[in-house]
C-alpha cells in the first residue's frame, strides 16, 4: 500500500517527541492544562486540554437494544448544550472505572441508568470524539437483547428519564435533533452494520 508510506512520513515528521504541562486550574472533576509539545521538525506548539480525573479518564457508551429490537434511551440535561433547553437524547454511558473491563462498564452504565440487563455485549468501535480540547477516549458497545430486570440506580446528581424506542423513531430523533451527540448516531450505523454482518 504506496499511500502508507507517504502517511508514515507526515506523521513521523509531525510526532510530539517531548512533553510538558502545568496545570491551569483544577476541580473534582477535571483537570485544565497547558501542554508545551517539541515536534520532530524541531518546532514546538502550546495547547490547552481538559482532562477528566474520574476513573480512568475514558468512558464506554452503549447502544442497547431489546429482545423486541428497541432501542433503550437516555433523556437527561447536559449543561454544555449550546441549547436553550439543554436536553439530549442519548445512549447510557459513563466512565470506565479503575482496573474495569470495558464490558462490565457497560453493563453496569445500563444497568444504573436504565434497569436493563443484556444477553449479549459486544465492544464495536473506540474513538476520541474532541480530540482537539480532550483525550477521552469512548469504547461503543452493543447490548444485545436486554430485558428491564432491575430499578434505576443513579447517582445524587444524576438526573434522568428512560425512554424506548422503535428504529425508526430512533432515525427520527436523530433526524431532528432530539439526538444531537455522536455516541448515538455512530451507535446506530455501528448496530446496523453489525446486524447485517459486515
Amino acid at each position: 500500500m504506496e499511500f502508507l508510506e507517504d502517511v508514515n512520513n507526515k506523521i513521523n515528521e509531525l510526532k510530539v517527541n517531548d512533553y510538558d504541562f502545568e496545570v491551569l486550574l483544577s476541580t473534582n472533576f477535571v483537570e485544565l492544562r497547558r501542554g508545551r509539545y517539541k515536534l520532530n521538525n524541531g518546532e514546538t506548539i502550546v495547547r490547552e486540554t481538559a482532562v477528566k480525573k474520574v476513573g480512568v479518564g475514558d468512558a464506554v457508551a452503549v447502544f442497547a437494544v431489546d429482545d423486541n429490537g428497541k432501542v433503550i434511551l437516555v433523556v437527561q440535561p447536559r449543561v454544555a448544550l449550546p441549547t436553550s433547553d439543554k436536553i439530549n437524547v442519548e445512549l447510557p454511558a459513563g466512565y470506565i472505572e479503575d482496573d474495569e473491563e470495558i464490558k462490565v462498564a457497560a453493563m453496569r452504565e445500563l444497568e444504573e441508568e436504565t434497569g436493563y440487563v443484556p444477553k449479549e455485549v459486544v465492544v464495536v468501535d473506540s474513538y476520541y470524539p474532541s480530540i482537539s480540547g480532550s483525550g477521552e477516549k469512548i469504547t461503543l458497545v452493543l447490548a444485545l437483547n436486554c430485558k428491564k430486570e432491575k430499578e434505576l440506580h443513579l447517582d445524587s446528581d444524576e438526573f434522568l428519564h428512560n425512554i424506548v424506542v422503535t428504529m425508526d423513531e430512533f432515525k427520527y430523533l436523530m433526524d431532528n435533533s432530539y439526538i444531537k451527540d455522536a455516541n448515538a448516531r455512530i451507535g446506530y450505523y455501528k448496530y446496523l452494520e453489525y446486524i447485517r454482518g459486515e
